[in-house]
């Protein structure tokens, strides 16, 4: 029932985030196939040669294409995690007045902040997905790819933006975790959003500092070597599972303060 609930909550920002995203991976994919049109239609009655010239600049427009499509996901993920639990996290209770009512007994305050947090997590993720599949679509149908010369590069495209969203999401776990916990430990959203930017700006401000004026090696999780998933590269896996595992100590953090707190 509280499933249903946070559904309701997060419908409006999670199709309005899908709507944008997908729409602006449709223009990026449209106005970059205009240019794949011209090439092929002039490679096709050009001399070998020439060809080899239009090959070069199809795989630059894929490539711009692809950068297009990786920057959708990477900010599409980062501003859905830091603004979702103001669409409907739990510290939405506090301001709609129904956390006297939600986090008495028989249900346990655990379990709601859980249930809360996960579906939140996987909405964005959702949204993440059907984003690179809707922008592969569209640029099949736009490019007819499954006869066209260029089929290697397309599946080469899609395999690597589902490998970004799967990449990501340390990222906006982390991001998502630090903005629920702040938005629990405020009692509001508004003031939630405004300390967790405070906080991801602090610690990048003190990494930027630590790394340039005393030139020391800090961890990062901000596109660290986890990163290399995106290529293919899964040797640095065990490093993505461990900023995974920090950033859930931040919903573990939410729920203590949760419980020890009085819900009026």
């Amino acid at each position: 029932m509280y499933l249903w609930k946070c559904w309701r909550e997060y419908r409006g920002f999670v199709l309005g985030l899908l709507f944008l995203l997908t729409a602006f991976a449709f223009l990026a994919d449209y106005s970059q196939s205009r240019r794949l049109w011209w090439t092929e239609d002039y490679s096709r009655a050009a001399s070998s040669a020439l060809f080899h010239g239009m090959h070069k600049t199809n795989l630059g427009v894929f490539h711009d294409i692809q950068e297009m499509n990786l920057g959708l996901v990477v900010i599409g993920g980062l501003l859905g995690a830091l603004f979702m639990s103001n669409a409907g996290g739990v510290a939405t209770e506090f301001e709609h007045k129904t956390s006297e009512l939600l986090f008495t007994r028989p249900r346990k305050r655990a379990l709601l902040m859980w249930t809360n947090w996960w579906c939140g997590l996987f909405l964005l993720e959702a949204v993440l997905l059907v984003t690179v599949l809707t922008s592969s679509a569209s640029l099949a149908i736009l490019l007819h790819v499954w006869d066209g010369t260029w089929f290697a590069l397309f599946q080469k495209l899609t395999v690597r933006l589902l490998l970004a969203i799967l990449a990501m999401l340390p990222m906006n776990m982390m991001v998502y975790g630090i903005a629920s916990c702040a938005g629990v430990l405020c009692r509001s959203v508004s003031k939630g959003l405004l300390a967790a930017v405070e906080v991801i700006a602090g610690y990048f401000g003190i990494y930027v500092l630590l790394q340039v004026h005393f030139r020391l090696d800090t961890p990062n999780w901000w596109f660290d070597r986890s990163y290399s998933i995106i290529g293919g590269d899964f040797s640095h896996l065990e490093l993505a599972l461990a900023w995974m595992i920090i950033a859930l100590l931040f919903p573990f953090a939410a729920q203590k303060i949760l419980e020890r707190r009085d819900v009026v």
